[in-house]
């Protein structure tokens, strides 16, 4: 038997199982009893208690054995026995039905048509739902659909308006059409937005313009901007969709800036010719920023000649600003020789696109900031020279000069500090070297927040501004801050991540030494902040470390957090170490991610009662075992809501479980379960 063999944790342990399993055996072996009787016992006793949609999901491919067992329990299920997936296949309509559409969804998703053949043969008169018409589009199984259509044993099907969508998504052409003629083309008055409605959308993302005229010929509309692979293969790529709309609808105007953009970005010269004519001549300002972002030389000249013919002004600055932000040296030096000479051209003056916030307090940027940040040091040398050379000019042509434009010119102390933060240590040193702006306690708070202890290190020898209690409180807690310089590197905080990445983080984890040098070397310290970030990170050495050797104090939240990290090893630490306690959302935590265990411990050493929000997020992610100790630990819970939570996120057995124990007083009005069903879960499979 290959089939993957699940140990019911329900009935008795594994080590129980396995001593049955094998006194059965040895019994047997001197008789002579058919083994296919001997197997199917055998696999009936290990085999936990599934929905035959999880039998589906985890059978290997071409398999039956998994399904017949299933199906097998739930006609000889006995009626005394207690409550169980098998008897609930068979007792509820309702379920029964849904079974079979959740089942013929797994088995479409897993190109397995032995189970397709198996599902229909085995149930009758039930209507083959949206979902699996939506999976089979959505993965181009055009046999499928027609497999379904041809068959007679189920009670109809329902042709989801949303399968056109998923079909063209996948780019499924065949599909689309063939769908389109059992359901025609979707009425955006009467649909939500995306139940078929994007079909010209995704052929036009596509640059597809065979499928984007048909498309539009059966009344399907385009609403969405550009999509990925319009013109991005480089110049002389065919805008054949974008040209076609544009000739098809001539005051289109968005289109043809979002086409102006896009060219200028990938530098196709020959389309920004053939667009020109088309674009409003006052909206030149972003298209130049993008030429300035991918550096393309011969697209800023061409659109700067043809701008000009049209007396447009437009403003350097920002061109230059998105030159320096990426990097471009070769577009930076271009624009620097073109209009460093002009004496009402101002490079260097302050830009307040790129601002932090610290207290309230707005921290403007110039160019040279820009690039600071960014770490492109060649850049910043080559506007450092320009604007010293331009200062010299103004020195000279000018009588006097305001104070707050020349302490604001060339660079702030923005530079530095950003440089620090984003680890660019090179580049801080030159700043030190060849620049008077300094830096503020934001640098090294930040570059420890970030990792960068090389950097913070570097500033405790050479600068004199230090840091706050902010550098040990955000190295604890940072953990999903984001800036665009450091989208490639994995080792700096500033990347955003999901909070379930950071508990084997290296990042996270590496934080500790940047701490433990801060304490050693620094006297700032840090406040409750700290052991609560660390907390909610995952980074529970961290959290012992500050315990031991900073004395720090913490609130209830780290508690909580332990709870929320499923970690019992770091509540009973707390538990002995620390005076704090836990809240009642340490029991909404455990109960959310399943963690029985904890629910135990924490009801039995903490004094915490199980609420009606604990039993609704144990449903809402159909923790079984968990609503059921719940239920037996709770007292008056609002059985009714976490039902409708089971509903809604497709727990159906365990909605079915709840909705058995309910009391007779909360089935309003004497509503039964179909009522319940359809107010509580209006989307869910029709049944």
């Amino acid at each position: 038997q290959k089939t993957k063999i699940l140990i019911s944790q329900e009935r008795m342990t594994p080590p129980v199982h396995l001593k049955i399993v094998t006194l059965v055996v040895a019994k047997l072996s001197s008789h002579t009893i058919a083994i296919d009787n001997v197997v199917a016992t055998i696999s009936d006793l290990l085999i936990a208690d599934l929905p035959l949609s999880k039998a589906v999901e985890l059978s290997p491919a071409d398999s039956l054995a998994l399904l017949d067992l299933v199906w097998t329990r739930s006609v000889e299920s006995i009626p005394s026995c207690r409550w169980s997936n098998a008897r609930l296949l068979r007792t509820k309509e309702y379920y029964y039905k849904w079974e079979f559409s959740a089942s013929l969804v797994q088995a479409i998703r897993r190109t397995d048509l032995k189970k397709v053949h198996w599902l229909l043969d085995h149930f009758s008169d039930c209507p083959v739902d949206g979902d699996a018409v939506e999976e089979a589009a959505k993965l181009g199984y055009l046999w499928v659909l027609q497999l379904l259509k041809g068959d007679n044993s189920h009670s109809g099907i329902e042709w989801s308006p949303k399968s056109l969508d998923l079909a063209a998504a996948g780019g499924h052409w065949d599909v689309v059409r063939w769908l389109h003629k059992r359901i025609g083309t979707p009425d955006t008055r009467r649909v939500q937005y995306g139940n078929g409605t994007h079909v010209a959308d995704y052929a036009f993302q596509e640059n597809n313009l065979k499928e984007l005229q048909w498309a539009l010929a059966q009344g399907f509309t385009v609403s969405t901007t550009l999509g990925r692979t319009c013109g991005i293969s480089g110049p002389g790529y065919p805008w054949g969709t974008v040209r076609f709309l544009i000739e098809r609808e001539d005051d289109n105007k968005d289109l043809v800036e979002m086409a102006m953009i896009r060219a200028a970005q990938i530098g196709d010269k020959e389309f920004l010719e053939w667009l020109v004519p088309h674009h409003d001549p006052c909206k030149v300002e972003q298209v130049l920023v993008a030429a300035g972002k991918s550096g393309n030389i011969a697209a800023l000249q061409y659109l700067l000649r043809q701008y000009a013919d049209f007396g447009m002004p437009h403003d350097p600055f920002k061109t230059v600003y998105a030159s320096a932000k990426e990097g471009m040296l070769d577009a930076v030096n271009w624009l620097l020789e073109r209009y460093s000479s002009d004496p009402n051209v101002d490079i260097f003056r302050v830009s307040r696109r790129y601002v932090n916030r610290k207290g309230g307090r707005v921290r403007a940027a110039t160019v040279m900031d820009i690039a600071a940040s960014h770490g492109h040091l060649e850049v910043l040398k080559l506007l450092h020279h320009a604007d010293r050379v331009q200062r010299k000019k103004r020195k000279r042509h000018e009588r006097s000069t305001s104070s707050n434009l020349e302490t604001c010119r060339g660079c702030t102390t923005n530079a530095m500090d950003l440089a620090a933060a984003h680890g660019h240590l090179e580049v801080v040193k030159w700043l030190h070297a060849q620049r008077t702006e300094g830096c503020t306690a934001f640098a090294m708070n930040n570059a420890a927040a970030n990792g960068h202890l090389q950097v913070v290190q570097w500033l405790h020898e050479n600068r004199t501004e230090g840091c706050t209690t902010d550098a040990i409180d955000e190295a604890a807690t940072r953990y999903c801050k984001i800036s665009r310089c450091c989208q490639i590197s994995s080792n700096c905080g500033i990347r955003r991540k999901p909070r379930e990445c950071y508990e084997s983080n290296s990042f996270v984890k590496n934080q500790i030494h940047i701490v433990q040098w801060l304490f050693t070397n620094r006297a700032e310290g840090c406040t409750d902040k700290a052991m609560d970030g660390a907390a909610a990170n995952g980074n529970f050495e961290l959290v012992k470390w500050l315990h031991e050797n900073m004395n720090a104090k913490c609130t209830h939240q780290v508690m909580d957090e332990a709870a929320r990290w499923g970690r019992l090893d770091i509540l009973k630490w707390l538990q002995e170490n620390r005076t704090e306690g836990c809240s009642s959302a340490a029991m909404s935590y455990a109960a959310k991610g399943g963690y029985l265990e904890i629910l135990q411990w924490l009801y039995a050493n903490c004094s915490i009662s199980c609420t009606d929000q604990t039993l609704d997020e144990a449903s809402k992610r159909g923790h079984f075992k968990v609503v059921r100790w719940i239920i037996e630990h709770g007292e008056n819970l609002n059985m009714s809501l976490a039902m409708e939570s089971a509903f809604r996120h497709n727990h159906l057995e365990l909605a079915c479980y709840l909705y058995d124990r309910l009391p007779v007083t909360s089935i309003r009005y004497g509503r039964n379960i179909d009522h319940i069903r359809d107010v509580a879960r209006s989307n869910l499979y029709l049944i």
